[in-house]
């Protein structure tokens, strides 16, 4: 009976001692630029420099600006390839806007 008391008040005090651990949401999706460029309504071509600007986002990078390697394409939507900004260029709490 006493081993079974100091097992319970055991039991009981690692349960009301024990910290919690609280957990982060997912992160963010990262920032990226991808699309078509135009100079004077016309697909820009190959070897032409696209940088993306705005508040928080760096400039003068690897990646930003970067040049176009398909006439009238900068960048793409997938995640395999690098695209001209990634988040940790950007400061954070800013959101980018291209201008």
């Amino acid at each position: 009976m006493k081993k079974l008391a100091i097992f319970i008040v055991l039991a009981l005090l690692l349960t009301l001692c024990s910290t919690p651990v609280y957990a982060n949401g997912i992160p963010e999706l990262p920032h990226a630029f991808y699309g078509t460029v135009k100079i004077n309504g016309s697909s820009a071509p190959v070897g032409t420099s696209v940088e993306a600007r705005g508040e928080g986002v760096a400039t003068g990078i690897a990646g930003n600006p970067t040049t176009t390697t398909v006439s009238g394409i900068y960048a793409t939507y997938n995640p395999t390839n690098h695209c001209p900004v990634n988040p940790w260029w950007l400061h954070q709490g800013y959101h980018s806007k291209t201008t």
